[in-house]
């Protein structure tokens, strides 16, 4: 699982299935990245699913929070980084389901794909401008998806196109 930001909040529950059933997995691992050490979701919790058997990497994008008060011995960088020197891994026997900011996710996906991932073993979870989430207003259209009610998460195969348009 890859997450940036609050994206970690779409894939808990996700990640507590995985850990429910570790023994099927050979692996389970988080690279989890956010702004600032005090912006990282369920810190506390962390011990906890390293004791279940997931393999967690996580940076920050800078080790000071506003307030100065934290102190961050970890990973100063971008999620996409923790894609490229995790090792090792299996890619043909391997999913990445990712979620957090677009050009996250985007970036992600590139460093994935230089490791051999290809696009049918990453989904992405998409939440962008959901609004009646019944696929009536059509805030949530991607292409011919509605996000809402044909996602959010989509194999990424299946969106890869629409989502490499960049708008200014």
């Amino acid at each position: 699982m890859v997450a940036g930001g609050t994206g970690l909040a779409s894939l808990r529950a996700a990640l507590y299935s995985l850990l429910a059933n570790r023994d099927r997995y050979s692996s389970v691992s988080l690279l989890y990245g956010g702004r600032t050490p005090d912006t990282l979701l369920y810190r506390r919790e962390y011990d906890d699913w390293t004791r279940r058997g997931l393999r967690l990497e996580t940076t920050v994008d800078r080790a000071t929070s506003s307030d100065q008060t934290s102190s961050w011995a970890g990973h100063v960088g971008v999620v996409p980084q923790l894609v490229d020197r995790f090792n090792p891994i299996n890619v043909s026997n391997a999913v990445i389901y990712c979620c957090g900011p677009e050009v996250m996710m985007r970036y992600t996906i590139r460093s994935a794909m230089q490791r051999g991932f290809q696009r049918n073993q990453i989904w992405v979870s998409l939440e962008r401008n959901l609004q009646c989430a019944v696929g009536i207003c059509g805030h949530c259209q991607l292409g011919g998806e509605f996000i809402c009610k044909d996602g959010p998460v989509f194999q990424y195969n299946l969106v890869d196109k629409l989502l490499s348009v960049e708008s200014f």
